[in-house]
């Protein structure tokens, strides 16, 4: 049977949470329905990763399992981008669908709690059967930082297991992209500059990856412009993710523009995208979009 890619993606996020809670009520469950879902997601990354990327940025509650899933997205678009071979790849996906296991055990919502989820997790997977050993590595890792910063052994840079890196990066995209509703949605560049403000923290490789291979602005998306005008993004700049080509439809003062404007932010060089938009926002605000 062929799966839509939304299908794919809200399949992930079930068999996650029937997985994770099996866990959290103390059983040592089968991990082959993760498995095959982990392959599964690779397959729908290789083939269709831009419109996978979409639904991760789509306004969710505070979702473990949607996190996770969104997290092994982003690793396994780090992972193509990086060239990791297939057997590495068919790994990651699936450290990255067990990576947060810990957090059904944790107790309390304070930080000295939250911290023990990585060896939580580790030894968690360590219980469980045919889990591969990379795996465990990235569940016990994927919180430590290149410069030693990290937890829970303070582990530097070429200490940590490569797709421990990849899995850190992704995580705290994830994070720093997340939308709760009824919340402003966090700008990608505001996003891509906290993550460059912590360089420090992650490999440059896998930075490097996330800037040129990760859809920041997918088509549709709702921006307000450093000039003040508000548009949606019509098309994207193959290498450039930060810099699409946006149809403006309103201007400064949110009146509707009905001439076709359109700005090229490859070009415009001294333009940048200040917000991303809620659609239901603009509504609230009596801007007509019926005719976008």
């Amino acid at each position: 049977m062929i799966h839509t890619v939304k299908e794919i993606y809200e399949q992930s996020i079930q068999v996650v949470e029937d997985f994770y809670k099996k866990v959290g009520a103390g059983e040592n469950p089968n991990p082959s329905p993760v498995f095959l879902q982990a392959d599964q997601l690779l397959r729908a990354v290789e083939t269709s990763g831009a419109s996978l990327l979409e639904l991760t940025r789509q306004a969710y509650e505070n979702n473990l399992y949607r996190h996770v899933v969104n997290v092994t997205i982003v690793s396994l678009t780090l992972g193509c981008a990086l060239k990791l071979k297939a057997d590495k790849l068919s790994v990651l996906a699936k450290a990255g669908l067990l990576f947060d296991l810990g957090m059904m055990k944790i107790q309390g919502g304070d930080m000295s709690h939250i911290r023990q989820h990585p060896e939580t997790s580790a030894k968690i997977l360590e219980g469980l059967p045919d889990i591969p050993p990379d795996a465990i590595q990235v569940a016990l890792q994927h919180h430590e930082r290149r410069d030693g910063s990290g937890y829970p052994k303070g582990l530097k840079a070429e200490e940590t297991h490569p797709m421990a890196r990849i899995v850190a990066l992704a995580d705290t995209f994830c994070n720093l992209t997340h939308v709760a509703p009824g919340q402003r949605i966090l700008s990608l560049n505001e996003s891509m500059r906290e993550l460059l403000k912590g360089k420090s923290l992650f490999d440059d490789k896998c930075l490097r990856a996330l800037l040129e291979n990760v859809t920041f602005y997918p088509k549709g998306t709702w921006v307000k412009l450093s000039t003040g005008d508000t548009g949606k993004v019509v098309a994207e700049n193959l290498g450039m993710p930060l810099r699409p080509i946006i149809k403006i439809y309103c201007d400064q003062d949110d009146e509707r523009i009905y001439s076709e404007q359109f700005v090229d932010l490859k070009s415009a060089t001294g333009i940048f995208i200040n917000q991303v938009l809620l659609e239901e926002k603009l509504k609230q605000k009596g801007i007509d979009l019926s005719w976008s």
